[in-house]
Parts: C-alpha cells; structure tokens; sequence
C-alpha cells in the first residue's frame, strides 16, 4: 500500500473537500476510495481533469503532509 495526495484543481468551494490523504494499491483505487466521500464539490474525486493523483513518499524528515481548511 502507498499513500496519495488527492487535490482538487480549482479553487475550492465552502463545505466542500479540497484533498483526500489516501492510502491505497495504486491511483485508481485511491481515487475510487475518494470518491465515496464529497461534500459540495460533487463526485469529482475520479476525474483527472478535475483532480490531481500523486504518491507521496512515506520516507523523508517530519513534515507536515496534508492541512485543508474550507470553513464556511
């Protein structure tokens, strides 16, 4: 398993997602896995022209992967 950072590419709106932290096999399921969970910005979690797909490296020094703030 591999972790994906799952982003969207426009601006997001209020009481919507804007990224998903995924842990799955390989792209296609970590954006089916994001697919079963939206808010307002609608099923979007599977379109590659809607959304961004990429692996993040599990090893490197601390930081901070993922922080997403779309208070309405």
């Amino acid at each position: 398993m591999y972790l994906f950072l799952l982003t969207t590419k426009e601006s997001p709106d209020w009481d919507s997602y804007d990224a998903h932290l995924v842990r799955a096999k390989d792209p296609q399921h970590a954006r089916k896995l994001a697919q079963g969970t939206h808010g307002d910005e609608g099923p979007i979690w599977e379109n590659p022209k809607l959304t961004s797909c990429r692996r993040i490296k599990e090893e490197g020094t601390p930081k901070i992967i993922i922080s997403s703030f779309n208070a309405g």
